[in-house]
């Protein structure tokens, strides 16, 4: 949910940018309405950002929220709706954010689904968007370096997927400290090292996630980098995250040439907008893992306690 937050804004601010200076042909300004939802098919909690880039109606004049819209999403027979919260954002040029619009107890784990947003503002004005949940994806064990930390240099993660445009995947050890008690905790192993500094993936149409032996040694001894008492640790087995996204984020994506991981988007321009009737972006990821086993001769090397599964 905290990396949707920060797409949300980084869109709000993109739009609030983009559209602050919408101007007809014959020179009078024209009212636009801007609508952002990227839905997160592993939360139960969905966020919606309505905006305008008219700010006169509202108390404070850089205040962009817009309020009292009813928005709703259907995926198949189920309807969601929307309930205004208060909010406090803004952005490096002074526009704020009051409100936004969130919807909780969601169920969305469907593949291949359409998904529908409507926007009913108060001045009876209907703003709309389209999209498909993501298509599913298979891990490919046959291809795969299942075992960590593998017979070779490279640690070779694979899977399968039709009419996906692009993937984020991530590499995970999952630990538990003794002054954490039982709460695991997670960290990310880097896909390469560069002067010893980590380089962690990015999102891209590689069907595959590739690191190396010496990034996921990094990852092991980074995890214990403030406490030597090797033996707080457990080790349990690692996971592979792929979160999968849809045609419409991944054209968003792609439009910002920008790494999503850091959820940062250009700020100067428009390159792509599917919402009707305004302008804005309505799209969906969904997130698979896969377990990886790790071996209790490789975790023992370090100090710690082997947690995997018999």
């Amino acid at each position: 949910m905290k990396n949707v937050y920060k797409l949300l804004l980084a869109l709000f601010s993109v739009f609030a940018i983009s559209c602050s200076e919408d101007i007809d042909p014959v020179g009078n300004f024209r009212e636009t309405y801007i609508l952002n939802c990227i839905l997160n098919g592993n939360d139960s909690t969905q966020i919606a950002i309505l905006t305008t880039n008219y700010s006169d109606k509202n108390e404070k004049p850089n205040d962009l929220s817009v309020k009292g819209a009813d928005i709703r999403i259907w995926i198949g027979d189920s309807v969601y709706t929307f309930k205004e919260e208060n909010f406090t954002e803004e952005n490096e040029n002074n526009k704020l954010l009051s409100i936004i619009y969130k919807s909780e107890k969601f169920v969305f784990n469907k593949f291949d689904t359409e998904i529908e947003i409507e926007a009913l503002l108060k001045n009876g004005k209907r703003i709309k968007g389209y999209s498909n949940t993501p298509s599913n994806v298979i891990f490919d064990k046959e291809n795969s370096t299942t075992i960590i930390p593998g017979p070779n240099e490279f640690f070779n993660l694979q899977w399968k997927g039709e009419n996906v445009r692009q993937y984020f995947a991530r590499l995970r050890i999952i630990y538990t400290e003794v002054e954490s008690g039982s709460i695991q905790k997670k960290i990310e192993v880097p896909v390469n090292l560069n002067n010893n500094a980590p380089v962690f993936s990015e999102p891209d149409n590689s069907n595959s996630l590739i690191t190396s032996k010496t990034a996921i040694d990094f990852a092991m001894n980074e995890l214990s980098k403030n406490n030597n008492a090797k033996s707080d640790f457990t080790i349990y087995d690692a996971e592979l995250d792929i979160l999968v996204f849809d045609e419409n984020l991944s054209n968003y994506y792609i439009s910002t040439h920008k790494e999503l991981d850091a959820f940062s988007v250009q700020v100067d321009q428009i390159d792509f907008s599917n919402i009707e009737g305004g302008y804005g972006v309505f799209a969906s990821a969904l997130k698979i893992n896969q377990p990886i086993r790790i071996e209790r001769s490789y975790i023992e090397s370090f100090g710690y306690k082997d947690g995997t599964p018999d």
